[in-house]
């Protein structure tokens, strides 16, 4: 059995997010919700840092949809610089989506904190 870093050799970063992705739909079956395998056994991408795996649990929680999931897992940056192509025309609501997300971490009393472009919770 291959380990995940023989599997993401040669992938391009797009790639590799798009396999994150469906294996987060795979444990979520489908729904954004919070995953039902712990937070501990994932790894954060380039956009997060998770120093307590129970807040980033309910920071998944907190999620509602893929984008809002992408930024706690740290595949979208925080600042909506990875938003390109058609998406970008809509960065308004993205915006408006982060903004949602941390209204709802922040009533959960998730800690989290925005610098540099990385997503810190916990």
């Amino acid at each position: 059995m291959k380990t995940p870093k023989q599997i993401a050799e040669g992938m391009t970063v797009e790639q590799a997010a798009e396999v994150l992705r469906l294996a987060i739909d795979r444990l979520t079956a489908g729904n954004g919700n919070a995953p039902a395998v712990p937070v501990a056994d994932l790894e954060p991408g380039k956009f997060a840092v998770w120093t307590d795996p129970k807040a980033a649990h309910k920071a998944l929680a907190c999620a509602r949809g893929r984008y809002q999931r992408d930024l706690i897992l740290g595949i979208e940056a925080p600042s909506g610089s990875t938003i390109t192509g058609r998406a970008a025309f809509y960065k308004d609501f993205y915006a408006r989506s982060r903004k949602n997300l941390f209204a709802r971490m922040a009533k959960a009393k998730v800690h989290f904190k925005e610098h540099k472009n990385v997503l810190s919770i916990g």
